[in-house]
């Protein structure tokens, strides 16, 4: 039988307890006690197994993805349906940077693990956008992929230049960075995808799950799409 080890849920914080699900969660890439989730409140919540969390208010809707920044000990991303990415840092007590995506709602968002500047964004109407965390412009890349929502957004493993995109289409895309005029192959699957994870040490295999009654996972091999 499991055990849960500390129950975060409802661990109190300044204003009350905090006692809701969790839209979205993930571990700290190099301390292992720290996590981040996204409450459906709007808020952004930094936990600590032996003291008490941080709670950023500063997004006006959910927050779809929290994302820590894989080349930072103390930068996170987060994802909301406002329109905006904010950029974290935990020892600070608000948001460094703002992105406005200006295409609606921010469904995922992803650090590229290769090169520390750069993160790609999907929207709800359709698009991705690059971002040069380097430049006080707006996105260095903004595609138009098609007109549904595109719910997923995943640099490779592997390979600095690629990332994959998915959503209510039923495709997953790969792209290149340096050519985003067409995607690099199309993958159509059985259902609307609701996330992708490429496979470590396999830089040509990706997986997706479905955001419906589809209870299986599947295994893509990017340059035979059709299997």
């Amino acid at each position: 039988e499991w055990v849960p080890l500390k129950n975060l849920r409802t661990g109190t914080r300044r204003g009350g307890t905090l006692k809701m699900s969790a839209v979205d969660v993930m571990w700290h890439p190099k301390n292992e006690d720290i996590i981040a989730s996204a409450p459906p409140n709007s808020e952004v919540i930094i936990w600590n197994r032996f003291k008490n969390q941080r709670a950023y208010k500063e997004h006006t809707q959910l927050v779809n993805k929290v994302k820590w920044n894989p080349h930072s000990d103390h930068e996170l991303i987060s994802a909301s349906n406002d329109g905006t990415m904010k950029v974290w840092d935990i020892r600070t007590d608000g948001a460094c940077k703002t992105l406005h995506g200006h295409s609606g709602s921010v469904r995922d968002v992803s650090w590229n693990p290769h090169l520390n500047s750069y993160i790609g964004a999907s929207f709800d109407d359709g698009s991705f956008q690059i971002w040069d965390m380097r430049s006080e412009r707006q996105w260095q890349t903004r595609v138009m992929d098609e007109h549904k929502s595109l719910l997923s957004f995943e640099w490779s493993i592997e390979d600095p230049k690629l990332f994959a995109t998915g959503g209510i289409s039923k495709y997953i895309k790969i792209w290149d960075f340096q050519n985003d005029s067409a995607p690099k192959s199309s993958i159509k699957t059985v259902s609307s995808i609701y996330r992708l994870k490429w496979r470590p040490n396999h830089p040509d295999q990706i997986c997706n799950c479905s955001m419906t009654n589809d209870n299986n996972i599947y295994i893509w091999n990017i340059n035979n799409p059709y299997v």
